[in-house]
């Protein structure tokens, strides 16, 4: 908002010379006025020590570099003139000072003779105060003039949605327009009067030396006031703007975030203590201290697998050193940190170069707010409604080189990228990427990978860079012992033989070549063992027996399965692979495995939630434990900060390496021989959500419950769909009581606000329109077996304008485009016969845009209408 910035400055200018007229004018009337004339000095010393802040706080320079506004030269030009005369103005009211002390006649007959001395220079001050008054109202309007188009492109972005918005604001600026106008018509009759006025030489009326500054009679102050009017309707003008400006940068913002955007990071083991620090040594041949404050380019961190580059990676991001060389790199500019985990067994999304991009970005601009008009210009330019729509990876792209390409960006940014070995692509292409964000000089990059061939080409040869498993052997060796000798049986051992302690310790660590992981399920096994009461001799026997190759570990792990669980940990290690993400530990219950008893009611300890006592809340901790037991150590359970305390921990796969194993073609056969010919893995997550919407869907007025319900409202669908598409059958069942768990609990209100609640698009009047959107056609034909478009039409009005679930980092909607050739994949379509149609009167009605992300719905009572959706999606931002 350059122009708005300006307008504001020369408001203030304006404003001050309108202040130092009245003060330079009333100075002979003050001291003609012995009984006052000390209060007025005191006044008049105080006004100008005001406006000289005031002007200081407001000079161009302060301006550009709190909002990124252009310098304008003539308003630089006048608010340098003011600050000089200010500084005359302050001379003159010092130089009328008098000392405290002494006879009253006296100080009188002193104050009349200074006055005497000052009018020369108070008349030619006056003067130039008159002339530079001038130069700011003309330049004001010319201001405002010139900026006028630019603010009406402005407020187009944000007004096609709001007629009220535009009109308001048009009525504001009209205004502001108006009263400058005034003051510009008046200018120079004053002046004429004021230069006409005859000199009363000292001889002021007795009820003008009652006046004060601030107090000035009205036809003295007009263009005070009538600059207050201005400044009342241009603040009214600039603050409503502003503010959707604000709301246009947090829907931006909103767009780029993905639920799963730090899952991986806090799924990373945090580093042992006293581990590590190494790195931080200056002068050694890791040369990273040097890197953080001196270079820019890309800093590579390799190792192999396993051997801890995310734990490092964490490490680094996370650490106080880290902080401190930077801010030293980035010297008196900001110092923005961004990071980004690459999971090659995550969603789509954690393995792309789109998550790699939106996660960045995100960070930089939550940082860096003013940016978003700059980089992501084509986005911030479209209507306001266009915000919420997906971005492609173009987009993405342009908006880094975008960032990258600015000179002076006002920050300086490290970029902290882990696992590009995981990135699901060409990796040639990643590393180019990398290397073309790092070759800003306002741009620097620590990325961690394995050393495969693409990688080592493009950084084997610079100076900056490590091999992880060369430097950590002291590491292992603290973390091997100090995980022991916690154990009180251990250290009993060690009492006793001291040698053969030591030496399991340290044959542990020669075994390890460097790789964390391999030590960290050894150190494991050993304390399991001494939970067995071994023998020193039995622990360096066990020790032995381990294989040091990772892939060799992970299937004796799995061979050293009990029989009772295998065929269940078979279904769920596919289950999880299949997912492709983590799960909150009360997920578990609601997997059907089919090797048990499952109930499809809700959960008792759920119906009074939060409300349960001890032994109920004890159930997660049960779950945690069944699922530790039967895994062994090829699952991990790690904390999810700052979600609710049901789904504060997740689990998922111990480590990359696990999931490499499990996509063995010889593993997945045997997995898939165990889990047995009846296992689907969609019924089972098909099950899973179904199940935790029917035990929290009456906590649907929380609002940190409903992002949940979504997702396990979407995955319903999505699992539905992939049934119908995969097996040929239709989950009536699952569907039906899916529609009776939404209608139960919004019988009161209907379906059409379930959906605004849920999805925002109360346009969707019942669940079979949704699963016509949905293009469950089995369904739908189950429900309606004889039912032609026209009836559907009836049926479900909306039931052409299709939508799609969308697995991506969480389930989202997004709009569908079909048409009704003979290879549209429309099911419904080719069921009522349309697809391949020659009829004309059949028209295809697709949903354009996708529907805006929600993340905080609004609880709306049925009675209260809104008005537009716009209103409603900036409802949901400020929840």
């Amino acid at each position: 908002m350059e122009a708005l910035a300006a307008v504001a400055l020369a408001g203030n200018v304006a404003q001050f010379l309108e202040y130092a007229i009245i003060l330079v004018s009333r100075t002979p009337e003050i001291l003609n006025s012995t009984d006052r004339a000390l209060k007025e000095i005191t006044e008049l010393e105080d006004v100008v020590d005001d406006v000289q802040q005031s002007l200081q706080s407001i000079s161009p320079s302060n301006q550009a570099n709190g909002n990124g506004a252009k310098s304008d030269k003539t308003l630089e030009d006048l608010t340098k003139k003011c600050l000089v005369i200010s500084d005359e103005v302050m001379a003159i009211v010092n130089g009328l000072k008098l000392k405290t002390s002494g006879d009253g006649i006296i100080q009188g007959a002193a104050m009349v003779t200074k006055s005497l001395f000052k009018m020369p220079k108070l008349k030619e001050l006056s003067t130039r105060l008159y002339a530079l008054r001038d130069q700011v109202s003309a330049h004001l309007i010319v201001l405002i003039r010139q900026q006028q188009q630019e603010l009406a492109l402005t407020l187009q972005k944000f007004t096609t949605s709001s007629e009220e918005f535009r009109l308001e604001t048009e009525a504001n600026l009209q205004k502001v327009l108006s009263y400058l106008q005034q003051i510009s018509e008046q200018v120079n009759v004053q002046q004429t009067v004021d230069q006409n006025k005859p000199s009363r030489k000292g001889k002021a009326k007795k009820t003008r030396a009652k006046q004060t500054v601030r107090g000035e009679e009205p036809a003295k102050n007009k263009y005070v006031l009538e600059l207050h009017l201005v400044r009342r309707h241009l603040d009214s003008y600039v603050q409503y703007v502003e503010r959707w400006v604000e709301q246009k940068q947090k829907c931006i913002l909103q767009s780029l975030y993905f639920s799963q955007l730090r899952d991986r990071e806090f799924a990373v083991a945090e580093a042992h203590k006293h581990t590590l620090e190494w790195i931080f040594k200056e002068n050694s041949s890791t040369n990273f201290v040097e890197w953080l404050y001196e270079e820019n380019g890309v800093y590579w961190i390799a190792g192999k697998a396993g051997s801890g580059k995310s734990t490092l990676m964490k490490f680094l991001t996370d650490h106080p050193t880290t902080l401190h060389h930077l801010e030293e790199w980035a010297g008196e500019k900001s110092l923005v940190i961004a990071k980004h985990y690459f999971w090659s067994s995550g969603t789509s999304i954690q393995k792309s170069q789109e998550g790699l991009f939106r996660a960045l970005l995100l960070q930089i601009l939550t940082h860096r707010p003013n940016l978003i008009q700059t980089i992501c210009a084509n986005r911030w330019n479209a209507q306001y409604t266009d915000s919420f729509n997906p971005w492609s990876r173009a987009e993405l792209a342009r908006a880094l080189e975008n960032l990258g390409a600015i000179e002076d960006p006002g920050c300086k940014m490290c970029l902290f990228i882990d696992g590009l070995d995981e990135y699901d692509g060409d990796h040639a292409q990643l590393v180019n990427v990398v290397r073309k964000i790092g070759n800003s000089k306002n741009i620097k990059v620590c990325a961690s990978s394995r050393p495969w061939l693409s990688f080592s080409d493009a950084f084997e040869n610079s100076r900056w860079k490590l091999y992880l498993q060369d430097l950590t052997y002291g590491d292992i060796r603290r973390f091997i012992k100090d995980n022991l000798q916690e154990d009180a049986r251990f250290n009993r051992l060690q009492q006793r033989n001291r040698y053969a302690a030591d030496e399991l310790t340290s044959e542990i660590t020669k075994r390890a070549n460097g790789v964390f992981l391999w030590v960290f399920l050894v150190v494991r096994s050993i304390l399991r063992g001494l939970g067995n009461e071994d023998t020193i001799s039995d622990l360096q026997r066990r020790l032995r027996e381990l294989p040091s190759d990772l892939q060799e570990y992970f299937d004796r792990m799995l061979s050293s399965i009990e029989e009772v669980y295998i065929k269940r940990v078979a279904r769920l290690f596919l289950t999880m692979s299949y997912a492709q993400t983590t799960f909150p530990v009360i997920t578990f219950y609601f997997m059907d495995f089919g090797d048990e008893s499952f109930s499809s009611k809700p959960l008792p300890f759920l119906r009074t939630w939060p409300d349960v006592d001890a032994s109920e809340a004890e159930a997660l901790s049960t779950k945690k434990r069944q699922l530790i037991a039967q895994c062994r150590d090829l699952i991990y359970i790690t904390p999810d900060p700052g979600a609710p305390v049901l789904f504060a921990e997740r689990v998922g796969f111990l480590h990359r390496t696990v999931v490499d194993f499990l996509h063995t073609s010889n593993v997945e056969e045997k997995l898939l021989r165990l889990a047995g010919d009846d296992f689907s893995p969609t019924r089972i997550l098909l099950g899973a959500n179904l199940g935790q919407a029917r035990s929290l869907m009456h906590l649907h007025r929380l609002t940190y419950i409903m992002p949940y319900l979504r997702q396990w409202i979407l995955g319903t669908l999505y699992y539905a769909h992939e049934i119908e598409v995969l097996s040929g059958t239709g989950e009536v069942d699952a569907l039906d009581e899916l529609d009776s768990i939404i209608t139960k609990e919004y019988r009161r209100w209907g379906f059409a606000h379930a959906m605004e609640c849920i999805f925002d698009m109360p346009e969707i009047a019942s669940f079979l329109e949704l699963a016509c959107k949905c293009d469950l056609a089995l369904y739908v034909s189950h429900k309606h077996p004889q039912c032609t478009p026209r009836e559907l039409s009836t049926l479900a009005p909306g039931w052409r304008d299709l939508l799609k679930v969308v697995r991506d980092s969480n389930f989202e909607l997004r709009g569908r485009q079909v048409t009704n050739d003979m290879g549209s994949d429309w099911r419904i379509g080719r069921a009522l016969g349309i697809v391949g149609s020659s009829e004309d009167n059949i028209s295809l009605h697709v949903r354009t845009r996708d529907p805006p992300p929600v993340e905080k719905p609004v609880y709306i009572n049925p009675k209260g209408r809104v008005k537009s959706k716009l209103t409603r999606v900036f409802n949901k931002l400020r929840s």
